[in-house]
């Protein structure tokens, strides 16, 4: 196709505007002059805007073929493309990744490149735009991410399933083992302790499974919700009673700071109960002995926050997103007690934005202790509570390593 004639004397004098030379490059290119009229494209330019122009076309104007779009996928409007900013400014771009848009609707990537074009004095008379398709590179790059994540899915999947086998085997050993003591036992003998075994592992075996069964069903989104107005609090220390027989244990130290006015959420009560249960059981598995554990609670705007902490074996900053993916671990020898199926904190992180909150972990680091946030948008909140007050800690009197504080409303 030829080349559109140009309308400007001084584009045609500069010598890198050559219309055979244009026409031969690899790219597309067009040039505008310094109101950014299009004055002259080659048939690659064509190609890339997925139509031609004409001279009295309007799309001429600010490149005006084609929608740019940000690699985000975000509309750049033109009067804010690049092109602008080297005709104003004179400044030069160089490879900048943006998303074309034909008017078809398909989208096409390219590297652009912009040059200001200058007359013999300095002075800024127009533009010279080059952009390179690298489509099929962004796809074969796609395609590789996708190859590799499978992968990796391939890969965590074999983990899971070795953990699996290996976490049901290790309560059925001891199961079998008490059984044939209890074949073999004379009559009249005290097979207490056999039970009471068999009845932990048995207990052990069917949180595995409701763990398989919970991890099925979230990932197939077949988890519904039976939501009620509910206090915070009272869910929070739900969770606490769930996981207070192994904070004892561990003579663990659970510090609450507990607002005295009650923060009302929308939520399945038994859904979060189970989501503060985790992230207990998860900060006293990874928390040494006679540890710490905190809780406490903020209201930030139109969300209540409840931050859990401890300061145990930390998380290093590579794995704080990964650990809430399906089958992902922390280290294993840095816990306490059993082991788990890598699933609980993906079920955590999945009943929170159900009930349109969101988690986050934060850790300086190993051996520095981890934080988990959770925000769940507020129902009803009353008082104080509005500001985010300091909460004001004291001791419970007694043995009991768990303490807890309140805050006036």
């Amino acid at each position: 196709m030829p080349t559109v004639t140009p309308i400007c004397a001084k584009l045609k004098t500069a010598p890198v505007l050559d219309e055979r030379l244009i026409e031969g490059l690899p790219v597309a290119v067009y040039v505008c002059d310094l109101n950014g009229q299009i004055v002259r494209y080659n048939r690659r330019a064509v190609e890339l805007w997925g139509r031609s122009l004409g001279p009295d076309d309007a799309n001429m104007l600010y490149c005006g073929a084609y929608r740019l779009h940000l690699p985000d996928g975000a509309l750049l409007s033109h009067d804010r493309a690049p092109m602008v900013e080297a005709l104003r400014s004179g400044t030069s771009f160089r490879n900048l990744e943006l998303q074309i848009e034909q008017p078809n609707g398909r989208r096409l990537w390219a590297l652009v490149s912009i040059d200001p074009l200058r007359d013999e004095n300095g002075t800024i008379i127009g533009a010279i735009n080059c952009f390179q398709d690298v489509t099929e590179h962004k796809l074969a790059q796609e395609r590789k991410l996708r190859i590799d994540e499978l992968k990796r899915s391939v890969e965590r999947q074999a983990e899971f399933i070795a953990t699996v086998a290996h976490e049901l085997r290790s309560p059925l050993a001891p199961v079998r083992s008490a059984l044939e003591m209890m074949r073999r036992s004379d009559p009249g003998t005290n097979i207490e302790p056999w039970r009471a075994m068999i009845e932990r592992q048995v207990a052990h075996l069917t949180r595995l499974v409701d763990d398989l069964i919970d991890g099925s069903r979230v990932s197939a989104g077949k988890i519904d919700l039976k939501l009620s107005q509910v206090d915070l609090r009272d869910i929070v220390e739900r969770g606490v009673e769930l996981t207070r027989p192994l904070i004892e244990a561990a003579s663990q130290e659970l510090v609450i700071g507990v607002p005295q006015c009650p923060i009302y959420v929308m939520a399945d009560a038994m859904r979060l109960t189970q989501v503060f249960g985790n992230l207990l059981g998860n900060a006293t598995k990874f928390t040494p002995l006679a540890g710490r554990i905190d809780v406490k609670f903020e209201v930030e705007e139109n969300f209540a926050v409840v931050m859990i902490s401890d300061n145990g074996v930390g998380i290093p900053c590579e794995k704080l997103t990964a650990i809430f993916e399906m089958f992902s671990q922390g280290d294993q020898s840095a816990m306490r007690g059993s082991g788990g199926l890598g699933i609980g904190l993906t079920l955590t992180k999945r009943l929170l934005e159900m009930h349109g909150g969101d988690i986050v972990a934060e850790s300086a680091g190993i051996g520095q202790g981890s934080v988990f946030v959770c925000r769940l948008p507020v129902a009803v909140i009353s008082g104080h509570e509005k500001t985010g007050n300091p909460v004001a800690r004291k001791q419970i009197d007694g043995p009991d390593p768990i303490r807890g504080s309140a805050s006036p409303c």
